[in-house]
């Protein structure tokens, strides 16, 4: 039997599935495109407050309490809202799952749309939102989305995917009723699966739970494959929300591909060992050498255009400035100090936590789905093969000249700071931290 597999039921759900004979948990998902960028004007956090009412409203057989108490009766469930979609999840065992995914799905039908569950979980969700702090961090990530993406729909996205207290008091009960029966339909589902359980015994459980529960056909939400991309170069400040920080964030576009018939998965992997020789050195060179912040980190992210390389800081705001003007020297130092020690090391530990994700049931159901999302397959046992074999001769000098080009491209610059960067002079910085 295939290992992994993706594929449609009968009824034309799509379905990615992991069958993991050899360990005893299953998780079960069931993710939608109905995340905050579907959000009407005015109304941020309305896709937040549709996930809370799948899970929470009562039901024509179960109050809000009764399905929450059967919910607990498992190893563990949750649900999320993000960008780009909402997700339902449960982990359990083989003997439990039939009566799991029933506990799971429950309300995607029967859904009690009553004055009362509104005003509940309005209460519940605006507590959450009362004590999400907005952080520097989060106001950066933000700035960068709204002002870098192709896509006119981050213009009405806000810090938190729950709205603020404002958009929130927009949302009526006809609108979480109207998006749900918008968004929550067949055409609009993948189900992701991974563990014990075979594809044979998925769809029988689709069947049976699944489509009888969902409106049939209907539209499909914000994708991320439709996202056109960010653009690659530029500068932003905003001014920021809490005393005496700052934080940088310069991001750059190191590889682009325009479709995923471009994508190679290489270059995923390589910028990946690239990646933790580069968080080494800059927490070495701003934090502990320079003492010029308290957190310093580098990552590398793979999204629908191409692949990108992130370095965060953060600081007190008395160093910001001196931050900017060593980041040209950092640069500089980031090329003439990639050892053949560091390296080795990363590709070493790159190496070892393959057979570490594997293990994890929440990493690997997270990682189908998106290579899923964005790619349309899923990494197989052959191209786990390859990844080994990449990585073992992945050369050094590859390396280095992967971080030499990095350090001749113009990045994408975020500044948050309580001092005002409005008129810093970007085409400057860039001349400076040019290597060649």
């Amino acid at each position: 039997m295939m290992r992994y597999k993706v594929f449609q039921t009968k009824e034309g759900i799509r379905v990615v599935s992991e069958y993991c004979k050899d360990i005893k948990g299953i998780i079960f998902q069931l993710n939608f495109y109905a995340g905050a960028l579907n959000d009407p004007k005015g109304k941020a956090g309305l896709a937040h407050f549709c996930e809370h009412a799948l899970m929470s409203f009562s039901t024509k057989n179960h109050t809000r309490k009764e399905r929450n108490d059967n919910l607990k009766k498992y190893h563990y469930y949750n649900a999320y809202t993000s960008r780009f979609g909402s997700g339902f999840f449960i982990m359990t065992t083989p003997d439990k799952i039939d009566s799991a995914v029933d506990c799971l799905t429950e309300g995607f039908s029967d859904l009690q749309y009553t004055q009362e569950n509104f005003d509940l979980e309005y209460k519940v969700i605006s507590d959450e939102i009362n004590t999400i702090k907005l952080q520097n961090s989060m106001l950066c990530q933000w700035a960068y989305h709204k002002n870098f993406t192709k896509n006119k729909e981050y213009k009405n996205f806000r810090y938190s995917f729950a709205g603020d207290i404002q958009s929130l008091q927009n949302i009526k009960l006809k609108d979480v009723k109207d998006f749900i029966e918008k968004y929550y339909n067949t055409n609009n589902v993948t189900v992701n699966v991974v563990g014990n359980i075979s594809p044979k015994e998925i769809e029988k459980l689709i069947s049976k739970y699944i489509y009888p529960r969902l409106n049939k056909g209907g539209e499909q939400g914000f994708k991320i494959k439709d996202h056109l991309g960010y653009k690659p170069s530029g500068f932003v400040f905003e001014k920021a929300v809490e005393p005496n920080q700052g934080f940088i964030q310069i991001e750059y576009k190191i590889i682009d591909f325009v479709a995923k018939e471009n994508y190679n998965r290489d270059w995923y992997l390589e910028n990946r060992i690239i990646s933790h020789i580069l968080y080494n050195y800059s927490t070495t060179y701003f934090r502990t050498k320079k003492g010029l912040c308290y957190s310093c980190d580098c990552s590398v992210n793979q999204k629908s255009d191409g692949i990108y390389l992130k370095f965060s800081i953060a600081c007190q705001e008395d160093n910001m400035l001196k931050v900017i003007e060593e980041y040209p020297a950092f640069i500089k130092g980031m090329v003439e100090n990639f050892t053949q020690e560091s390296f080795q090391n990363a590709k070493d530990i790159y190496a070892s936590s393959i057979n570490f994700d594997y293990n994890d049931l929440m990493g690997r159901a997270s990682s189908n789905y998106r290579q899923y999302d964005i790619f349309g397959y899923l990494l197989g046992d052959k191209e786990a093969k390859h990844d080994e074999e990449f990585i073992k001769n992945y050369s050094y000098d590859e390396a280095l000249e992967r971080v030499e080009q990095i350090a001749n491209k113009k990045p994408a610059m975020v500044i948050v700071s309580n001092n005002d960067f409005s008129n810093f002079d970007f085409k400057e910085f860039c001349k400076k931290i040019m290597v060649k």
